[in-house]
């Protein structure tokens, strides 16, 4: 789905995919991984967002099923649902006061935003859709004949091409997923794969 700004007419792309079920399971090796389904809305003209906001309040707390073992985690997050259909995707950042090891925020933010109450841009009003999310334990994994690497960039990722390499010893190149895993800026972004995946 293109921007409203868009034309809505877009030329084949290659997606990668990956289906887990919701719950807590341990890689071979005993890394933990969780996933889960939550409903948020956009909207983001609060200036307490990230702080235990109730549902449909912009910012969503997502709290896993259990605690990691530190705060090492790596978050994607992705809608699942077309209740409204205008376009939107997922915003998320680490809960205010609470490690990445517990959970999350996460909001729907358009293709515009809009001046909230306190001043700041935020994204514009969206009603509730059905979030996605799997967290992953950092490091190297494997899931039966399957291995992975799961980690975080540091805050460095701007406009520019960002390269992130490869440590598992991958034999043919692996399918890869990103979000973003902050909010410091106000204006909607979203990730775009610069170049193909190498091993």
């Amino acid at each position: 789905q293109e921007p409203d700004c868009a034309d809505d007419v877009h030329l084949a792309e290659q997606l990668s995919w990956i289906a887990i079920e919701s719950g807590s399971w341990y890689a071979d090796d005993g890394k933990l991984i969780q996933t889960g389904r939550v409903m948020a809305s956009g909207t983001d003209s609060d200036p307490s967002v990230g702080a235990s906001q109730t549902l449909g309040g912009g910012w969503q707390d997502v709290q896993f099923h259990s605690t990691f073992p530190d705060d090492n985690v790596a978050i994607l997050s992705q809608v699942q649902t077309n209740i409204e259909p205008s376009f939107v995707k997922t915003r998320q950042k680490p809960i205010v006061g609470l490690g990445l090891g517990s959970g999350f925020s996460v909001m729907l933010e358009g293709s515009s935003n809009v001046q909230g109450g306190n001043g700041n841009f935020g994204s514009a009003a969206h009603g509730l859709e059905h979030i996605g999310y799997m967290a992953f334990q950092h490091g190297i994994g494997a899931l039966g004949q399957d291995i992975y690497q799961a980690g975080n960039t540091p805050p460095d990722v701007t406009h520019q091409p960002y390269g992130i390499a490869f440590c598992a010893g991958f034999t043919t190149p692996p399918l890869f997923f990103a979000s973003m895993a902050s909010y410091n800026g106000w204006d909607p972004t979203q990730l775009r794969m610069s170049s193909g995946v190498t091993t």
